[in-house]
């Protein structure tokens, strides 16, 4: 799920629908968060973080992508390796 005319930096936790937003300006911008989120995202709960926090949530999320890649990969290569020796 990706809203490209959210306006605040995001990630979003669609296991736990949540989205984590860092709000530059602070209060009284965060006041508008929960409505901001119900329309871009229905049934998603918005939380406000840090921009450090938001940087690292993304930071696990293309590592947790790069690690499930590798994995597929190295799957797929296995497989191929054991039907050409059966």
């Amino acid at each position: 799920m990706s809203v490209s005319n959210f306006r605040w930096d995001h990630w979003i936790d669609e296991e736990n629908k949540e989205v984590w937003v860092y709000i530059p300006g602070g209060y009284p911008a965060t006041m508008g968060l929960p409505l901001a989120v119900q329309r871009a995202f229905p049934g998603y709960k918005g939380t406000i973080c840090s921009n450090s926090l938001l940087q690292k949530l993304k930071g696990n999320e293309q590592e947790k992508r790069r690690l499930t890649t590798v994995s597929l990969m190295s799957t797929l290569q296995n497989l191929s390796t054991s039907r050409s020796i059966s």
